[in-house]
């Protein structure tokens, strides 16, 4: 009963840490070598942009229209700004992208640790309430615990 209460205790808070991994830390910025290719397959939320001797920026709602990347940059005073550049003068441009490798070792790494935490609560409860003798029984006779 104990082991299964332990259990159920542990099981929470393992599968909420491995979904965080797999919606949070699976996610990374990609070098992105086709932009007309890549904006007409996936829609990304964020991109950077480092324009040719420029400082890198992120665009929100980024777009390309014929020649020219379009999206919202927010500016010092925290509003948004819409910008166009001529992809031209882009020298990199990323974008966030899922990844799959980082994901199946995020979950495996989970599990495996679930696996690990699991045996060695059933090891260290394993002889609990069997016929198991105590030392500290009457002038250090082996009396059983139950």
């Amino acid at each position: 009963m104990l082991l299964a209460r332990t259990l159920a205790r542990l099981a929470f808070p393992l599968l909420t840490s491995v979904l965080v991994l797999f919606i949070a830390g699976c996610v990374g910025m990609v070098h992105i070598q086709d932009p007309h290719a890549y904006f007409e397959t996936g829609h990304p939320k964020i991109v950077q942009v480092t324009p040719s001797g420029g400082n890198k920026f992120t665009m929100v709602g980024a777009h390309v229209e014929a020649d020219t990347l379009m999206g919202f940059v927010q500016q010092w005073d925290g509003m948004h700004a819409f910008v166009e550049l001529p992809l031209d003068s882009v020298s990199r441009l990323e974008a966030e992208q899922r990844s799959t490798t980082k994901t199946a070792i995020a979950i495996g790494a989970g599990v495996a640790g679930f696996g690990l935490a699991w045996f060695a609560l059933y090891k260290s409860s394993e002889h609990q309430g069997t016929s198991q003798f105590c030392r500290d029984g009457l002038y250090g006779a082996g009396i059983p615990c139950d």
